[in-house]
């Protein structure tokens, strides 16, 4: 069975980011297509990209000559008719805006990387690893909503008063004028936290409460218990975006959780109690890999591990 291809490559591809070896997996996955459905989602995220570009001034990237093969060739001057006719069909100009309006593309980061993107408006988003948002082709008039299904994302949002920005999550909806946040959501593990750098957020949480945030604000919340402090270092909340783990005053079992998350493995402690762990400071390189981290942690930690790579399990003893 021909493997899932998701709109993070397809973007890439269409931005002519992608390598010989993902160009060669679409062009693979679009020559085996037997019920149309590889067609559609190439056709969709093609859809999403140039709406992306249209509205944020861009110059779409010109990906029609890649040299690729013909039976291909034709699948993609298929899933660009399509396309066309869905913009410019019988149902008329404004039908299509209305699609464009209300249909949700998701984009999915894999664990270890992250994601930056710019949307219709020009505000600009970025995926930490193992999160996934929904966006619609284009916002509507009235407003601009967004979906934090899982994750962490931090958003630089242009401003515009006709038009609020929103950020959807299980645990409610943050909303904006013009601002830079930072939104964690894991509905599994019933976090959330929004951390304000600039401007002000007004936060209407599934409790009935409404939370107005200032700079340096953070509110949080766990297992159905909500919190609102202040933070000094912002840096700390958004070194993801640099590719760090901030790891200072953090507690063990905290830090086990955020290297599950990071490093996409499963991590089984048999622990009778969690160790105290001392950073005061310090962060830590993702690309260096989950058993840099473990090594760093074993710093100010008592425990061992062992890397089970067949079922990508970590057992801390």
């Amino acid at each position: 069975m021909q493997r899932k291809i998701d709109t993070y490559l397809l973007l890439k591809y269409f931005k002519c980011e992608t390598n010989t070896i993902e160009e060669a997996r679409i062009a693979h996955w679009l020559a085996n297509d037997p019920d149309g459905s590889h067609a559609e989602a190439y056709k969709d995220a093609r859809i999403l990209f140039e709406g992306i570009t249209l509205h944020s001034g861009q110059a779409a990237p010109d990906t029609v000559g890649r040299k690729i093969p013909r039976a291909v060739k034709r699948t993609l001057q298929w899933a660009a008719a399509v396309a066309a006719l869905v913009l410019a069909g019988a149902t008329g100009v404004h039908l299509a805006q209305t699609r464009l309006h209300t249909e949700y593309q998701t984009f999915m980061v894999p664990a270890g990387k992250n994601m930056q993107m710019t949307l219709a408006d020009g505000s600009r988003i970025w995926m930490n690893g193992g999160s996934e948002i929904e966006v619609p082709v284009s916002f509507a008039r009235n407003g601009r909503n967004i979906r934090l299904n899982n994750g962490e994302i931090f958003l630089d949002v242009e401003r515009d008063e006709k038009r609020p920005f929103r950020v959807e999550t299980y645990a409610g909806t943050i909303e904006v004028l013009g601002t830079k946040f930072n939104v964690e959501s894991d509905e599994a593990r019933q976090l959330f936290s929004t951390t304000l750098i600039e401007g002000s957020v007004k936060i209407d949480a599934d409790n009935g409460l409404q939370y107005m945030m200032q700079p340096n604000d953070i509110v949080k919340m766990e297992d159905n218990v909500w919190t609102v402090g202040r933070i000094e270092d912002t840096y700390s909340v958004t070194c993801w975006m640099n590719g760090l783990i901030d790891i200072a005053n953090t507690p063990f079992d905290k830090l086990l959780d955020e290297f599950e998350k990071t490093f996409d493995v499963k991590i089984v402690s048999s622990l009778s109690k969690m160790p105290d762990v001392s950073f005061t400071r310090g962060k830590i390189r993702i690309s260096d890999g989950v058993e840099s981290a473990l090594g760093i942690l074993r710093l100010s930690a008592d425990f061992s591990y062992e890397y089970d790579r067949t079922t990508n399990t970590i057992y801390i003893k």
